[in-house]
């Protein structure tokens, strides 16, 4: 196998080896996440698993993570088994061990086996949100599933703001590193993924969005960047009459839900019931998942109203489900993502594709977690499969600068 080139490669497209097909499977998984359907994403990534395992690939590829994570998911299970609400936390951790293990397993071997695969991974997965921002403009403009003047497309307006942030941010990322007409089109995806986000009027995909496009401004020369961001502000400020005619009146009700820190809806006033729901369960807290359930015992305003609301905070939630054992574990698990991310980003020569590629990576997680400080669209809507991507290509990323790992 040649540098660069997928393994297997060769022949028609069709006749190409297993390896090469795993990794289609995968890049088509990333799309599927990116069209807003994170629970097909896992169903891929389960299948497959089991064709690899039948086929004799590796189980397991270690990296920097794996401390980090055992230590996370054995704080997660002494948490769940100490709940009240012991069958729901252990079902949420459940469904954490699964994804989390075939999702980090199948995106590591595959970029330890072809260096290309990040950059084909990525740009896929810009251009399957590029191409959901332009659905949510078309259903907007014609008034499809925008009861309420928000774009909702199935999955709420909170989970396509968590899609669209992050994908805007991978395709301003493919613009840096394309040329000629792949310029083109990536600069005409981040404009209908701007304003797809600017309809689904998601406050919190505006935070991320803005929290990722700041990091990748300072990782990649922003002369790189500045024609696509004037295009795509250039192209909102077009369709602001579109924006503002079906939104009006929504945009009235959440700006005043924004000002508001009293109201039972708000999230200062969730915010401020972690204390109590944590009280007397400080370091293991009261279970994964059952955020829901304690809120509803302490605030029992919100029974009448049939409120669930989960914590609308990633942090917040780990403090009050797992305490500050799980907080600080699920901390670790970031910051030792985040360094594998870095050390990545840092090996690569100054201006390369691969130096484009692992900024673009950082700075779309970045938008991921900074969605998550005003919701928790991660785990209810998305099932985390971008965390797990982006955690992966950042271990694989890190091994793949040490001489010796990749052969």
């Amino acid at each position: 196998m040649t540098a660069g080139s997928p393994p297997d490669a060769g022949g028609s497209w069709w006749r190409a080896g297993p390896r090469v097909w795993s990794d289609r499977i995968l890049i088509a998984s990333a799309f599927t996440y990116s069209a807003g359907w994170g629970a097909g994403s896992l169903v891929v990534l389960l299948g497959l698993f089991f064709w690899e395992w039948r086929r004799g690939e590796p189980v397991w590829q270690r990296t920097a993570l794996d401390r980090p994570i055992v230590i996370f998911l054995c704080v997660l299970l002494i948490s769940s088994l100490w709940s009240e609400w012991r069958w729901k936390a252990l079902s949420g951790m459940v469904h954490v061990v699964v994804g989390g293990f075939i999702g980090l397993r199948a995106v590591t071997l595959a970029f330890l086996r072809d260096e290309t695969f990040a950059t084909r991974m990525l740009r896929v997965w810009a251009v399957g949100g590029g191409i959901i921002g332009g659905v949510a403009v078309l259903t907007s403009a014609l008034g499809i599933g925008v009861p309420d003047g928000r774009v909702h497309l199935g999955i709420g307006s909170n989970g396509v703001g968590t899609v669209l942030a992050v994908a805007g941010v991978l395709l301003l990322g493919v613009f840096a590193m394309e040329s000629g007409r792949r310029k083109v089109f990536a600069c005409a995806g981040v404009s209908a993924g701007v304003l797809g986000l600017a309809l689904t009027l998601s406050r919190g995909g505006w935070l991320g969005a803005a929290i990722g496009t700041a990091t990748l401004v300072m990782l990649v020369p922003w002369r790189r960047l500045a024609v696509c961001g004037l295009v795509a502000l250039l192209v909102v400020a077009a369709a602001s009459p579109l924006i503002l005619t079906r939104a009006h009146a929504t945009q009235s009700t959440r700006l005043g839900e924004t000002l508001d820190t009293e109201g039972i809806r708000s999230r200062p006033a969730i915010w401020r019931t972690v204390p109590r729901i944590l009280a007397g369960h400080v370091l293991l807290g009261i279970g994964f998942t059952a955020f829901p359930l304690a809120y509803r015992r302490v605030v029992p305003e919100a029974v009448p109203l049939d409120l669930f609301p989960h914590a609308h905070n990633i942090f917040l939630s780990f403090l009050a489900e797992t305490g500050v054992a799980g907080l600080g574990a699920f901390i670790g698990v970031l910051a030792a993502a985040v360094a594998a991310m870095w050390r990545w980003h840092t090996a690569g020569h100054p201006g390369s594709p691969d130096r484009i590629v692992s900024a673009s990576a950082l700075a779309a997680l970045a938008a991921l977690l900074g969605h998550q400080l005003v919701d928790v669209t991660l785990f209810g809507v998305h099932i985390a499969v971008a965390l797990v991507y982006f955690m992966a290509l950042g271990a694989a990323g890190d091994l793949r600068r040490r001489s010796g790992v990749v052969g």
